[in-house]
């Protein structure tokens, strides 16, 4: 990332709750460069780390909802927990507290499935509240996760 670059660019990274996954620095090549190979000479992978990870367990559903509640969000979780068949549910409320990302690779990983509610271009705050959840739902791809 260019230390020059907005601020609100740095906001929306620090916003995901991403710290296990670190940014380079760079202004110019050179920078970005160095900062590859000495992170090339790491022998520590972030991936390893989730994928010894316990995984036991019920299966369930991951449900990442959004806050505040709209309709569809309130009906599609009374649903969920009421007038569903009774599948484990495991719900990321962003009200409550943010998870970190180990979070949900762990739940990705022993679910059923993944509904991920985003929120509309009008309400306050989606661009990183959007960001966030696309990279978990780019994450269930990649694990092959049922979306």
């Amino acid at each position: 990332m260019d230390p020059e670059a907005n601020p609100r660019s740095r906001r929306t990274y620090r916003s995901l709750g991403l710290g296990a996954i670190h940014y380079i620095t760079q202004t110019n090549f050179q920078d970005l460069a160095h900062g590859l190979e000495r992170a090339a000479q790491d022998t520590h992978y972030l991936l390893d780390d989730f994928l010894k990870t316990d995984t036991a367990g019920q299966p369930s559903l991951l449900y990442l909802t959004v806050q505040p509640g709209t309709t569809a969000s309130i009906n599609l979780a009374e649903y969920l927990t009421v007038n569903a068949p009774p599948v484990p549910l495991i719900v990321d409320d962003p009200a409550e507290m943010k998870q970190p990302l180990a979070w949900y690779i762990n739940n990705l990983r022993r679910g059923l499935g993944t509904i991920i509610h985003l929120k509309r271009n009008d309400i306050q705050s989606n661009d990183e509240f959007n960001a966030k959840y696309a990279l978990i739902a780019g994450v269930a791809v990649g694990l092959d996760v049922p979306h």
